[in-house]
């Protein structure tokens, strides 16, 4: 390996198409996380019959309770991360359109799904009274986050340089969730150890980072990628070494009285 920083296929490769390499960006062990979601199903006593799951992307997420329950839909204003859903042949019902207004009756789905999304929006207080006009009495809100973390943390310190946050923090939605009405029911975390190779992982996450929020220059996202690789040098000197990673599930579970 060397202290070059890796391809940026986001950045330098036009036919790079987010919806097509959004799953692989994501880096989720896909069998690891079936195992996961049986071991949160077994904690479901009465599984919902229909769930709704905001920002649902490629149904990459969708397709694991599409498995167990009768309907899903998902909604996302994405015409292209809906088109790859449907390509997948998933049964996901999509729906292009805001969380803000979501186009379902008052009370007609069992359970809503949100993972890794509140970050996403300025408006989100609005987004969870829509999710309580839509779901039915005693019905089932999970939000949260599947992760897979570097067990080595200096890395991507290395890149970043300071601690990353993201708001709404869980604390925040709690507290909104409980003054609209919502009652806190369980919360879930499993968290299983793998490898991952060098460079993908790393690739995977500078895609990320540069993609989503962050609103680095190229010129300090490539410096910062830099750093990165050079750090790699040191502690992993071949291109292939494998990466302890932590692949994480915590959803916390709310319901409608």
């Amino acid at each position: 390996m060397n202290s070059q920083p890796p391809d940026f296929p986001l950045l330098n490769n036009p036919s790079f198409q987010t919806h097509v390499n959004y799953d692989a960006t994501r880096l989720i062990d896909y069998p690891l996380l079936d195992k996961q979601f049986k071991k949160l199903f077994m904690n479901c006593k009465d599984l919902p019959r229909s769930l709704l799951e905001l920002g649902v992307g490629t149904g990459r997420i969708a397709h694991y309770f599409s498995k167990q329950l009768f309907s899903v839909y998902g909604i996302d204003t994405s015409s292209l991360m809906l088109q790859r859903l449907v390509e997948k042949r998933i049964n996901v019902l999509p729906i292009k359109a805001t969380a803000l207004t979501v186009p379902l009756k008052s009370e007609s789905v069992d359970a809503a799904l949100a993972i890794h999304f509140f970050h996403l929006l300025p408006s989100w207080k609005t987004v969870l009274k829509e999710l309580y006009r839509v779901l039915k009495p005693k019905g089932c809100f999970l939000f949260g986050s599947i992760r897979v973390e570097l067990q080595d943390k200096a890395i991507l310190k290395a890149y970043f340089n300071q601690p990353v946050t993201r708001s709404p923090t869980p604390q925040m939605i709690d507290s909104q969730l409980k003054f609209l009405g919502f009652q806190w029911l369980f919360s879930f975390k499993d968290c299983q150890s793998s490898t991952l190779n060098g460079w993908p992982i790393v690739k995977g996450y500078l895609s990320r980072s540069f993609h989503d929020q962050w609103n680095f220059s190229i010129e300090e996202h490539e410096a910062r990628a830099t750093r990165m690789a050079q750090y790699l040098d040191r502690h992993y000197p071949f291109k292939d070494h494998p990466l302890p990673t932590n692949q994480i599930v915590e959803l916390f579970v709310y319901y409608k009285p």
